[in-house]
């Protein structure tokens, strides 16, 4: 969890062992432009896992949208 990798803008952790509550951290200001990649580390198994994202369409202008793209280009490096 490096909240200063820009390419990370959301994080899930199981705080505790079994039936212990999940805890999670989300960007609120991140935009989704195109293309958003999960990655589970250091999961300590071979369980399977499980994962709903929900999405909300919304309209940008047009410097909104350059800089968001402008960041997610960054992601990809």
């Amino acid at each position: 969890m490096d909240a200063g990798n820009n390419s990370q803008f959301a994080w899930t952790w199981l705080a505790g062992g079994a039936g212990a509550s999940i805890q999670e951290i989300i960007d609120p200001d991140h935009i989704a432009v195109r293309d958003m990649f999960i990655t589970i580390e250091n999961a300590g198994g071979a369980e399977p896992f499980n994962y709903m994202i929900e999405v909300e369409e919304y309209a940008v202008n047009d410097n909104e949208a350059i800089i968001n793209i402008i960041k997610e280009g960054s992601q990809s490096l």
